[in-house]
């Protein structure tokens, strides 16, 4: 969240005033008369409005009547106020109803160029006007971040890279000046000619980037798989894009080191009753990495016998790590129609589950 706090009394923000939740919020307090004048300045977005609530401390059994609001913007019309209706008679609000207003750039005034507007409201509780000042800002720069998704499989002992871009799609150069970073140790990222170990939580960056508008800089995020486990980290770029000077721009990645297989079925097909037909679950080296340990069937009671292991195969257990593995499986239909069972495949506390299916005619 970020919210201009321009208020009378300077609060940091309303206590029950929902629209503290929203970007680019001035909150204007007129509880206390004593407070009776305050010159508030807000730069205003060329991209999207700022919203403009006046309101009533929370807990106030006060209501407060606006005899006068009026706007003037220089050029004319650049700067736009709404509800225009408000710029007309009196308004009363009350502690927990809000006055909401909203100053944006018009369509027909160009991002670049300069404009100025003074709203003055003249309030019963105040002892002299309130005026808020508005300049439309200048051309930004503007931070996008495109990475990719997903969670990769990599083995022991692997590198695995995946790029990270850093696009300026403002108007105005942008500086990216530091990397925060939350990550499991092993991740790094390569920026130019700079590795940063994103072990630290915060890293400065050697040399600032600078990234002109429209333009954009490839990164790599690079993990180095030392041992079985997930491996995550929480990326947050610093820079000068107004839009991220309080929060920064967050990027999270997980890489999982040995993957086992996902879930998958296996499907026989029509079997004649007395016949048989044997398939077999394909385990990869990479998927076989942990030590298979456990063969297990969960069949319905009317199928027990239906679905069999190749006995050779249970005596060998455990399998051995790292290496190809197929797991037979043979389907004896006991009656006709379908038969269903899950064969799991089991490692210490990882384990996957294989759908089998057949029909006996």
């Amino acid at each position: 969240m970020r919210a201009l706090l321009l208020s009378l009394s300077l609060l940091a923000c309303l206590p029950s005033c929902e629209v503290c939740e929203c970007d680019d919020v001035v909150l204007v307090d007129v509880t206390d008369g004593v407070h009776g004048s305050a010159v508030s300045h807000v730069v205003v977005p060329s991209d999207r409005p700022t919203s403009l609530v006046v309101a009533l401390r929370a807990g106030s059994d006060l209501s407060a009547t606006i005899r006068a609001l009026t706007f003037v913007s220089e050029p004319k019309g650049a700067l736009e106020l709404t509800p225009t209706a408000l710029l007309s008679g009196t308004t009363t609000i009350m502690a927990g109803e809000p006055l909401r207003l909203q100053v944006a750039r018009s369509p027909s005034h160009s991002a670049g160029v300069p404009a100025h507007a003074t709203l003055t409201l003249e309030v019963d509780r105040a002892r002299s006007p309130i005026v808020v000042t508005f300049d439309l800002a200048g051309p930004a720069p503007r931070l996008a971040v495109e990475s990719s998704t997903g969670e990769p499989c990599v083995d022991v002992g692997e590198i695995y890279e995946t790029p990270v871009t850093l696009h300026n799609v403002g108007e105005a150069p942008l500086t990216v000046d530091r990397i925060e970073a939350e990550s499991s140790p092993g991740f790094t990222l390569r920026v130019g000619s700079q590795a940063i170990d994103l072990g630290s939580f915060q890293s400065s960056l050697d040399t600032p980037l600078v990234i002109a508008a429209g333009a954009s800089v490839d990164a790599t995020l690079v993990y180095s798989a030392a041992e079985v486990r997930p491996a995550r980290v929480s990326l947050r770029v610093r820079s000068d894009d107004p839009d991220d000077l309080a929060e920064g721009r967050e990027r999270g990645f997980a890489v999982n080191v040995a993957c086992f297989p996902d879930a998958s079925t296996l499907d026989f097909g029509v079997v004649p009753l007395g016949g048989e037909k044997t398939a077999t679950v394909q385990l990869s080296p990479r998927q076989s990495f942990f030590l298979l340990d456990q063969l297990a069937f969960s069949v319905p009671p009317g199928d027990a016998l239906a679905f069999t292991i190749d006995p050779t195969l249970l005596a060998q257990l455990p399998l051995v790590a790292r290496a190809s593995v197929a797991v037979a499986v043979t389907f004896r239909p006991l009656h006709s129609g379908v038969s269903h069972a899950e064969l799991e495949l089991r490692s210490g506390e990882v384990s996957t589950m294989t759908g089998l299916s057949g029909s006996g005619e």
